[in-house]
């Protein structure tokens, strides 16, 4: 099995602990549905693994250092993952599409973000991230959509930002900060 697909359901309870152990699964597609709990730890490194889709869940836990070699899509939005986005983060090297908007991730933007050249969408809005944006921002030039807006981010904006290449930047503040 290459791809399973159970999206946009009312599947509920937590992704099988199988599921791991699918070593040709390339693409899992679990979105929209009610499951909860963690991801097994097998899921975020399987060797084939390069599309992994689980928004709009209530799934938590904290984000792995290590993910799949080919990973290149991650969507996550919408769950309930919390704690620092890692520094492991900078050996996601395959990453093209990061939506991590509306969980409960909390620390500073790792600056490791700025070594993802081949990431070209970021969402991480609607979280808990604080601190300064990365004054390496100007680095990430592969990105076309940078979404940041409702966080607690401070500071200065970088003067790099201004040589991003990205048609659309959204750093809104929340409403009443």
């Amino acid at each position: 099995m290459t791809k399973i697909d159970v999206s946009m359901n009312k599947l509920n309870g937590s992704i099988p602990e199988d599921f791991g152990k699918l070593q040709q699964l390339e693409e899992l597609n679990l979105f929209s549905n009610q499951l909860s709990g963690n991801i097994p730890t097998g899921i975020w490194t399987l060797f084939n693994l390069s599309s992994l889709r689980l928004t709009g869940n209530s799934l938590s836990g904290k984000l792995p250092n290590r993910v799949a070699w080919n990973l290149s899509r991650l969507e996550i939005s919408d769950n309930k993952f919390s704690g620092r986005i890692p520094e492991g983060i900078s050996s996601w090297t395959t990453l093209n599409v990061l939506k991590a908007s509306n969980n409960l991730l909390s620390g500073e933007i790792p600056t490791a973000f700025t070594n993802l050249s081949q990431l070209f969408v970021l969402h991480l809005d609607g979280n808990s991230l604080s601190g300064e944006l990365p004054s390496e921002i100007q680095s990430w030039n592969s990105l076309t959509t940078l979404h940041l807006a409702r966080n607690k981010l401070s500071g200065p904006i970088p003067p790099a930002i201004g040589y991003l290449q990205v048609p659309f930047l959204y750093v809104k503040p929340i409403k009443g900060s």
